[in-house]
């Protein structure tokens, strides 16, 4: 088993929370080689490789090849989440807890206690989840499955596991989009208004080669010196 960190957005925090999320599609690594070269007619191909890592050649005529591994590790390793944060001073720990998670403030509320701390002259500002070091993990996803696709060939069942909400896609104006939430309506969209808030205008248009990682959230792995 190996520990890899990956990034995750409040609102993905908390569909993991919900328990509703279960999958996420990242584009990282040699992807990005091969999705600026999207005007080329590209094939994916999956190739075996030793120790199991998922790997892909992607192959378009009068192209080089290009190879990609997994960066999210093959099944059976764990992706610990990194999170926006803030450190506690150790006076104001709850349950021998020293770190908040900004996925935790749910209401207007607790964010005012915060800034009436941070008024008070306690350093509690939000970290970045780039910063946040292992010892604040909270969260550990067993990897199931990696595999790459084109980002809109994504079905409903699996927009549903990336903890979209079924809702109708309606873009305005250059740089807007809104999501009218319909019980009757797609999970595909609404997980199109998840990728564009991400990923800015026009990134779902552009129908990129994605890493679909499907998961399980566990319990806190016992570590090893292999890890």
């Amino acid at each position: 088993m190996k520990l890899i960190p990956i990034l995750f957005s409040t609102p993905m925090v908390q569909a993991n929370q919900a328990g509703i999320k279960s999958q996420t599609r990242r584009i990282t690594g040699k992807l990005k080689v091969v999705n600026e070269q999207l005007r080329h007619d590209w094939t994916v191909t999956p190739i075996a490789v030793k120790g199991g890592l998922p790997c892909f050649v992607f192959t378009a005529p009068g192209m080089a090849d290009v190879v990609a591994s997994s960066p999210y590790g093959k099944p059976g390793d764990v992706l610990w989440v990194r999170e926006t944060y803030c450190p506690l001073v150790d006076h104001h720990w709850a349950k021998e807890q020293p770190y908040a998670y900004k996925a935790d403030q749910t209401s207007a509320d607790s964010d005012d206690y915060r800034q009436q701390y941070i008024k008070a002259g306690y350093p509690y500002q939000w970290k970045p989840s780039i910063h946040m070091p292992y010892a604040a993990c909270r969260m550990w996803l067993q990897v199931k499955s990696v595999r790459v696709e084109r980002l809109q060939d994504i079905s409903e069942a699996d927009a549903r596991a990336e903890g979209a909400t079924q809702g109708i896609y309606r873009p305005y104006g250059e740089n807007g989009c809104q999501l009218e939430v319909n019980e009757y309506a797609r999970y595909v969209d609404g997980y199109r208004f998840i990728w564009h808030n991400i990923n800015g205008p026009g990134s779902w248009e552009k129908n990129p080669f994605v890493w679909v990682v499907e998961y399980q959230r566990i319990e806190k792995p016992q570590l090893t010196n292999d890890n």
